[in-house]
């Protein structure tokens, strides 16, 4: 298994715990699954994150945890394109990241995005980069062009 892999196994791991426990820093599995992402980033980490899960620079990774398909979903949603885990990354920095992801979509935007949230919380060992609203347009545009196509072929009778 790749760091990379091994890292998201470990994320996948700790999002399923920060979701069954109030104070998720506190159990052992959580701790246990932040050791594992440390071990995962010695050089540190850039994981790219899509609609469809999480990959690096050799393509799509499986995750062996149900937690990390859910964890991708959720990252998707609030516009994350990659995750960078540093070596030093903390059991409170991961936390706090998860915080930031189980907030609504609007309030976290209204606070700049998750990229700002981690700033504004004192998270230094894991950062992210988001879609702006440049790409968020010209995705837009691409469907919109995409649809446009379609309905042009079907206009023509063409399939």
């Amino acid at each position: 298994m790749s760091e990379t892999a091994a890292a998201v196994d470990a994320l996948g791991t700790a999002w399923t715990v920060f979701n069954l426990y109030p104070d998720p820093a506190d159990q052992p599995a959580f701790r246990r699954a932040v050791e594992h992402l440390q071990s995962a980033a010695t050089d540190g980490l850039r994981i790219g994150v899509d609609a469809t899960g999480f990959f690096d620079a050799d393509g799509q990774l499986s995750a062996d945890r149900e937690g990390a398909g859910r964890l991708a979903a959720q990252c998707f949603l609030h516009r994350v394109l990659s995750v960078s885990v540093e070596p030093d990354v903390s059991a409170e920095d991961v936390a706090r990241f998860f915080a930031v992801l189980a907030g609504s979509e609007l309030d976290v935007a209204k606070v700049g995005g998750v990229s700002t949230a981690l700033l504004r919380d004192g998270v230094s060992q894991l950062r992210v980069s988001q879609r702006g609203a440049l790409e968020e347009s010209i995705s837009r545009i691409h469907v919109l062009s995409s649809r446009l196509r379609s309905e042009d072929r079907r206009r023509c009778g063409s399939p």
